[in-house]
């Protein structure tokens, strides 16, 4: 039997036919035999290819991975395409949302550093004024509190 005579039974072309094999990467040399013609085991493997069904003999063993490969070469390659294309769409924006949260992170490490560095330098300033407080009485900046005799009223004199 040969390789066209295999592609009408199975209702396909015969490049359908080499292309299953190339994709199960299979070589359809090794299962010919002197006179070109395909062998009983080229047969029964070309038929397996074709959804676990051997049009030749007629014997039908389609397995759930038969089953899925079924759906999806029924579907149209338009949705294939579309469906590519939109993965490769949402691909490239979770790319581009993990490089923007990266980037996010970065500045908040960032700020956490500046808060930290501004709040050990407010602890440092407090603690030298209250000691200066506690020393002097007085906190530098400010005016000291006046203890004069002055009268708020010139009458109170």
């Amino acid at each position: 039997m040969t390789v066209t005579e295999i592609a009408s039974r199975l209702n396909v072309t015969t490049m359908t036919v080499y292309r299953r094999l190339k994709k199960a990467g299979l070589n359809i040399a090794d299962y010919r035999d002197e006179s070109n013609n395909l062998t009983a085991d080229g047969v029964a493997i070309i038929g397996n290819l074709f959804n676990g069904t051997d049009a030749i003999t007629g014997d039908t063993t389609t397995t759930t991975d038969d089953v899925t490969q079924v759906e999806h070469e029924t579907q149209p390659d338009t949705q294939l395409l579309e469906t590519a294309v939109k993965l490769a769409e949402l691909t490239a924006k979770l790319d581009g949302l993990k490089a923007t949260l990266e980037q996010v992170q970065d500045e908040r490490d960032r700020l956490r550093v500046q808060v930290d560095t501004l709040t050990q330098m407010l602890q440092a300033e407090q603690q030298q004024r209250e000691r200066l407080l506690l020393a002097s009485g007085t906190v530098p900046g400010t005016e000291p509190a006046t203890t004069s005799r002055r009268w708020k009223w010139p009458w109170q004199r």
